[in-house]
């Protein structure tokens, strides 16, 4: 592990070429070479920060509103040429987070890219390694709602709810109570906490 945090790597990065308002294609995002980067976290990080070579990322549906030209949403949109960011697992490579080590396996926010530098490590959430594989840390075991709060805390909106998010391609934002409903009769919840915008009906 330590050879690794000396070590000089090329950092491959998959970019959003540009915003689209279409289905996306193969074609809107390209792999590019971000250069040789070293395996540490750099002095000028402006504080804690963690360095992940990423393992697993994940490739989810809310990740197509975010390839067009839109701010009105409960999440940023990308930065075209800018590495898409998705949820993913990772292992730290250095870490100046007291929370980190190299060796640690995370989850979380990342970019779709072999390294990336996570100035905000207070989003990422340790796994307990165990004989699970750690592709299930980005579906049965992932915890989206948990991460996407801590990611986007400076921008979310208290009104967006996990019902929000796993239906708002589904039902009419005006219907908030049949969201709640559908949530405990599709997914066998014992309960359902939402926060409804008065506005919006």
């Amino acid at each position: 592990m330590e050879q690794e945090r000396q070590a000089v790597a090329r950092n491959r990065k998959v970019v959003l070429r540009g915003y689209i308002e279409r289905a996306p294609r193969e074609d809107d995002m390209e792999l590019v070479d971000g250069g040789a980067m070293e395996l540490r976290v750099p002095e000028g990080a402006g504080g804690p920060a963690v360095l992940v070579k990423n393992l697993y990322l994940s490739c989810d549906p809310y990740m197509r509103g975010r390839m067009r030209d839109f701010h009105g949403s409960y999440i940023p949109p990308f930065k075209p040429g800018s590495p898409i960011e998705g949820f993913g697992v990772g292992r730290v490579v250095d870490s100046t987070h007291p929370g980190f080590s190299a060796g640690d396996i995370v989850s979380g926010m990342t970019g779709w890219e072999d390294y990336s530098l996570i100035t905000k490590p207070e989003q990422l959430r340790k796994i307990q390694q165990s004989d699970i594989p750690l592709s299930y840390h980005l579906g049965l075991l992932a915890d989206y709602m948990h991460d996407l709060n801590r990611s986007f805390r400076d921008t979310w909106d208290p009104i967006i709810s996990t019902e929000d998010i796993l239906l708002s391609n589904t039902l009419p934002q005006s219907q908030p109570l049949t969201r709640l409903r559908l949530n405990l009769n599709s997914f066998n919840f014992d309960a359902v906490i939402g926060f409804v915008n008065p506005s919006a009906n």
